[in-house]
């Protein structure tokens, strides 16, 4: 299963007074870019082009699961198999 792919998390959507698309040369409304669309320009950017704080909700779930699985080997490796 491929990313959902919204503008909001392309490397080419540039945020600020307006939404700008540097693949397509146009802006976008907020709205738009949160829309999930099949852009042959889509670039993976795991980090929230509008907040610049959030990021894309698969990655923060990844990350959850690798942190959870490298405290889990680390109290293996330590000796607690509890």
């Amino acid at each position: 299963m491929g990313r959902v792919r919204m503008c909001r998390f392309c490397t080419n959507m540039v945020c600020g007074d307006a939404n700008w698309c540097e693949v397509f040369q146009e802006c976008y409304s907020d709205e738009r870019i949160a829309e999930e669309n099949d852009c042959n320009g889509f670039e993976f950017n795991p980090i929230d082009a509008i907040t610049l704080t959030e990021c894309y909700p698969h990655v923060v779930h990844e990350m959850r699961r690798n942190a959870k699985e490298t405290a889990l080997y680390q109290r293996r490796m330590a000796g607690d198999w509890s």
